[in-house]
């Protein structure tokens, strides 16, 4: 029996994607700064404890988050799935702590990672691109805290 899952796409239209937002030419700079990664269906793109702090964003596919809630008893597991236009790690990448949950892709998903070094070098090079950056991160937070 397959878990319930929760599809985060009410979430993902009030926010939109970062380059949504962006000049066409910021979206291209902050494009070539990103590490594109290709994962196959099953294929863990992170995992709950690591400490990693990369921001990942959905350029293509579907992928599962797994996020566990410990309970008194059982521990629940909650299954959200997001796709292109969606950010995940944000939290591991402000916060500097183990990621809080796991994430697969659920079919072949493509990602742009960031590394904190390299939104350092976007900083030092296109100072008002990370700043939109790190507002957007802001929105993401925010509105998953709601």
């Amino acid at each position: 029996m397959s878990e319930p899952t929760e599809r985060l796409t009410d979430s993902a239209a009030r926010i939109g994607s970062i380059f949504d937002g962006m000049e066409k030419s910021d979206a291209a700079i902050l494009r070539n700064y990103g590490q594109m990664l290709s994962f196959a269906e099953g294929e863990h793109i992170v995992r709950k404890g690591e400490k990693d702090d990369s921001v990942y964003f959905i350029e293509r596919g579907i992928a599962q988050v797994i996020i566990q809630h410990p309970g008194l008893l059982f521990a629940k597991k909650s299954y959200l799935e997001i796709g292109a236009g969606h950010v995940f790690g944000e939290m591991a990448f402000l916060d500097n702590k183990p990621r809080s949950a796991t994430v697969t892709a659920k079919n072949d998903v493509t990602v742009l990672k960031y590394t904190r070094e390299t939104i350092e070098m976007i900083y030092q090079s296109y100072p008002r691109i990370a700043q939109q950056l790190v507002m957007w991160f802001g929105r993401v937070v925010s509105e998953r805290r709601r």
